[in-house]
């Protein structure tokens, strides 16, 4: 009890502002913040983000607010919004990379399972292929992902123009190694056609960190409440 009070009487909220030209501000507590990742330990503990750091205050002038709601979203709910499935998926794109930047793995990987799910039935269009290169590493399971969208994708081939913008991100290699390679038509990524896990070790290859750890659990995350609302939408 004694701790639980402690911990009321330490626990404020973080004022957490993103983009520079609209800026958006969120509360967050402290104590969520640090419990999702050691990135928001240093940096509460350092004050070492912004020009002038404040107390209690985290600016992401860079980052875009679309993905920090994910973000937020999935850090309250542990499970992200039914219309991520049926939206843009650039911000989702853009999520995992944020999340990729400030060492949340698990939500990465919440990401990865809803962009496998999304290319069962349609591929990556190059606008959202190239926001991933750009804002991914080399060698990345989010690179693998791309490189695999542009090799199936052959009812409507990339122009050797919309590949060469892919250049310079140590991307464009990539792809011609999996083309060399005898890349499959369709990828499954270890999904059956109900979107059901059919092959665990197969759909961990695109996860990252300790990847998915409790199968049963994980399918709950393509099958559960979330998943049934946007299939139904």
């Amino acid at each position: 009890m004694d701790a639980f009070m402690q911990s009321l009487q330490t626990t404020r909220d973080i004022k957490i502002v993103i983009d520079k030209e609209t800026p958006q501000t969120f509360f967050v507590q402290q104590q969520l913040l640090e419990s999702t990742s050691d990135y928001f330990v240093k940096a509460l503990r350092n004050q070492h983000l912004g020009e002038k750091p404040e107390p209690g205050v985290l600016r992401f002038p860079e980052d875009r607010v679309s993905a920090w709601k994910l973000l937020l979203f999935w850090m309250y709910k542990h499970e992200l919004p039914a219309e991520v499935y049926h939206h843009d998926l650039i911000p989702a794109v853009r999520a995992w990379a944020l999340g990729d930047r400030l060492c949340i793995p698990e939500f990465q990987n919440h990401i990865m399972l809803v962009l496998i799910w999304s290319f069962r039935n349609k591929v990556a269009r190059l606008r959202l292929i190239k926001m991933a290169v750009q804002c991914s590493p080399a060698d990345s399971t989010m690179r693998k992902l791309m490189a695999e969208e542009i090799v199936a994708d052959e009812c409507n081939p990339h122009s050797k123009e919309e590949l060469e913008e892919l250049d310079g991100y140590n991307f464009l290699a990539q792809v011609i190694e999996l083309q060399g390679g005898g890349a499959k038509e369709c990828y499954h990524r270890g999904l059956d056609d109900d979107c059901d896990i059919e092959d665990f070790d197969e759909l961990n290859e695109y996860m990252v960190g300790n990847g998915l750890a409790e199968p049963d659990k994980q399918t709950k995350i393509l099958r559960g409440t979330e998943f049934d609302e946007a299939s139904s939408a």
